[in-house]
């Protein structure tokens, strides 16, 4: 018989006890913009009439313009209405070099498509509105050609085994890949080609990337081909065939063949977007480029998730320590567990983590890390951890936390880089700890990307070259523990 030893060890007990983390983190609202380094087009208002504008490049070549007498992001009907549009394109002192011009009949919301406009190509959109007073507004924003955000579904963080019938804990990371303007969208797991849960309009700002914390319970034991996709993205998605990404996981019940721990681990030791574009008008008066737009994001990162599985622990678990090193770096977590059914989230020694604890019968725990620089709750995770008002809550929009405590990892700090980790977690119940240190090497590579040459297009009225690429590339592995004991 294979079993984990569960032994009484009465100085982690008071460790544990003496010296808790604050587990539980404030989460903020996901209609909230955690940031936004780069807003999407331009906002104006005069007198009673106002206007935003925004013009979006696409993969295939195509920029649209859309221009309301409202907001972009706010459901409140628009009141004003167009009678007169002008668009500009200016060049770098400002001098315009061409203008389209539309004469309307009304309406709150205007969208034209053009060829031949390139990202960083700078223009005035002039809008007449007629506001709900009858009076005529002039209103003029400046704006510049952006490209449409790529929301790219990254990579699944579980583990590769998960207990039948008790809520687990599964992850998706979602990068933005074009490093120009962020994006809503829909964070959406699927099982076996059917949804299971799914965290509503979740924000990516540009460059960025986040993780989204899914809670599903399967009733069916056996293979599970799951789906991370990100959905219903908005202002509009750069390229669909990269949004979705798939792994299949086993469900077991926790019996004698479920008895172990293990890890899966990676770092992602390069991931990093570059953007040129630069152009001129053909007609300018300027002496150099009339746009030069270029961008580089560097956002590398690491992950890891622990499971463990200990039979027939019907004591109540109440401490819980957790530790990891590659060998450099290390990290150490303590906490209060409350009782029989526990999830935590918090931030302690440079890392944000999370805590899933089950027993009173046989004990079963998780413990991972979580990538990006926000964490959005999912419905059904918010529904199985979280009460407000003795309600529970179950549809969007999301909650997140953030990563770490300054937002923003810098690249080296607090991350994993060595090829050889150990992941350590104990719980006390009752008279018992379970133990179960687990070594993973990271010796499985994986490099995904995408590179354009430099490419140059010449058009009736302007010259413009740009250049683009992403990599994602880095090291990953997974370790066992299961510990033989002779039956009785």
């Amino acid at each position: 018989m294979r079993r984990l030893i569960c032994v009484l060890t009465a100085a982690l007990l008071s460790v544990a006890v003496a010296s808790t983390a604050n587990a539980q983190s404030g989460g903020f609202a996901g209609t909230q913009k955690y940031r936004e380094k780069n807003p999407a087009g331009g906002k104006g208002r005069s007198g009673g009439a106002t206007l935003a504008a925004r013009m979006l490049a696409d993969k295939a070549g195509n920029t649209i313009l859309e221009a309301t007498t409202g907001d972009f992001e706010n459901s409140t009907t628009p009141t004003g209405e167009f009678t007169k549009i002008q668009v500009s394109a200016i060049d770098a002192n400002g001098v315009t070099v061409y203008s389209f011009n539309y004469t309307l009949s009304g309406g709150s919301y205007f969208k034209q498509t053009y060829q031949g406009i390139f990202a960083g190509q700078a223009f005035t959109v002039h809008g007449h509105v007629r506001t709900p007073t009858k009076k005529n507004g002039n209103v003029i924003v400046t704006t510049t050609v952006q490209k449409r955000p790529d929301l790219y579904a990254e990579r699944i963080v579980t583990p590769s085994r998960v207990p039948a019938a008790i809520p687990v804990q599964i992850t998706g990371v979602i990068t933005e890949l074009n490093g120009q303007i962020g994006a809503r969208g829909d964070c959406v797991l699927y099982g076996n080609d059917v949804e299971i849960d799914r965290t509503v309009g979740i924000w990516v700002d540009s460059g960025d990337s986040v993780s989204c914390a899914f809670s599903p319970t399967f009733a069916t034991l056996g293979a599970v081909n799951l789906k991370l996709a990100v959905e219903s993205v908005a202002p509009g998605d750069w390229d669909t065939a990269n949004n979705s990404v798939e792994r299949l996981i086993e469900v077991s019940p926790l019996d004698a063949n479920f008895d172990g721990a293990s890890v899966e681990a990676l770092a992602v030791d390069v991931d990093n977007t570059t953007f040129a574009e630069q152009g001129r008008f053909l007609n300018s008066a300027t002496t150099g480029y009339d746009w030069f737009y270029q961008e580089t994001v560097d956002r590398n990162s690491d992950a890891f998730v622990y499971s463990g599985v200990a039979l027939g622990i019907t004591h109540v678990p109440y401490a819980l320590q957790a530790s990891a090193t590659d060998g450099t770096a290390t990290w150490l977590l303590q906490r209060v567990v409350p009782g029989c059914f526990d999830y935590a989230t918090g931030n302690v020694n440079g890392r944000v983590f999370y805590t899933y604890v089950t027993g009173c019968g046989n004990l079963y725990v998780e413990v991972g890390s979580y990538a990006g620089i926000v964490t959005y709750a999912s419905k059904l995770l918010a529904r199985n951890f979280h009460v407000v008002g003795a309600t529970a809550v179950y549809d969007g929009p999301a909650q997140f936390i953030y990563n770490n405590s300054s937002t923003e990892v810098a690249d080296g700090e607090n991350l994993f880089r060595g090829s050889s980790w150990t992941i350590d977690v104990s719980v006390a119940a009752g008279p018992f700890v379970f133990s179960a240190p687990v070594s993973v090497s990271l010796n499985q590579p994986f490099d995904n990307g995408e590179t354009s040459a430099v490419s140059c297009t010449t058009t009736s009225n302007s010259y413009a070259c740009s250049q683009s690429g992403w990599r994602i590339a880095g090291r990953a592995g997974v370790g066992q523990f299961v510990r033989d004991i002779p039956t009785p």
